[in-house]
């Protein structure tokens, strides 16, 4: 008997909360496939206003009454932000409202590429007195490639280097004449127009250290278009994080409890509604 008179208890006290919960009306809208959910909402108040004149919509919703789209909500587009740090660092932050983060993006950005153009020019100009040292002192002509100027500077002379190759033809054509000749002839490398001839191994050396020099000044200026490249992507990800931080803000602010019409099937009711404008 405890329990069947609890069930009714139960069952009764059910019915008068049901009774006494306000009715939650939902929004009839007709959303088009291409459309938006604010034209949606518009388009539902606009037939609501129509059929009751006589009630005044609150200021922030006429809008809706006149059928025109709601006003910007504010968000940032998190697209155009990465994009615009792609191009160049500090303007998604720019873009974002965060004016001294983009300053820094853009001094690091000055502060590269003011390196690279330094190392750029100290290296060219340590390659001209390189190439100048080694016609100087050793013959060798001004128009060579990356790897004539890195042969004369492991040899001491043109000849010395044909007696590298001629041993490596004998060695692998041991007995045929021909064939050694026909390889020193394809190994060479150099003519008589390419000939060098340190006067001893020190200003051989002296040119070997004047070689690396530039090509260490060559190797700062590569490092400082990679560091260019690795602030773009810093850029790039700082300016998703902000900008997703910076919409979440944003629908937070525009969450809101008011009282307002709603339209229902029965008329037009007031009730208490949560909105968020997204």
């Amino acid at each position: 008997m405890i329990g069947r008179r609890s069930k009714y208890w139960a069952g009764g006290l059910g019915v008068l909360l049901l009774l006494a919960t306000p009715r939650a009306e939902a929004v009839p809208s007709h959303v088009p496939a291409a459309g938006s959910v604010r034209e949606a909402v518009a388009v539902s108040l606009q037939a609501s206003a129509a059929r009751s004149t006589a009630l005044d919509l609150p200021d922030d919703w006429d809008w809706a009454a006149s059928g025109e789209m709601a006003p910007d909500d504010g968000k940032k587009s998190v697209l155009r932000a990465v994009a615009s740090s792609a191009v160049l660092p500090g303007l998604g932050e720019s873009y974002l409202e965060h004016p001294n983060r983009a300053k820094l993006f853009w001094t690091i950005e000055g502060v590269i590429w003011s390196s690279f153009a330094f190392y750029r020019i100290q290296a060219e100009r340590r390659q001209d007195q390189q190439i100048e040292y080694a016609s100087l002192e050793s013959g060798a002509p001004t128009d060579g490639d990356a790897d004539y100027y890195e042969h004369i500077g492991l040899w001491i002379s043109i000849e010395e280097w044909y007696d590298i190759v001629r041993r490596d033809a004998r060695y692998t054509y041991p007995d045929d004449p021909a064939a050694q000749d026909a390889y020193f002839e394809q190994n060479k490398r150099y003519g008589s127009g390419d000939a060098w001839s340190w006067p001893s191994d020190s200003e051989r050396l002296q040119y070997r250290r004047l070689r690396s020099r530039a090509e260490r000044s060559f190797r700062n200026a590569r490092a400082a278009a990679g560091a260019a490249l690795f602030n773009r992507l810093g850029s790039m990800i700082h300016s998703l994080a902000l900008g997703r931080n910076y919409n979440h803000h944003v629908e937070q602010a525009r969450l809101e409890l008011r009282v307002q019409p709603i339209d229902s099937v029965d008329g037009l009711v007031i009730g208490p509604v949560l909105t968020s404008r997204y």
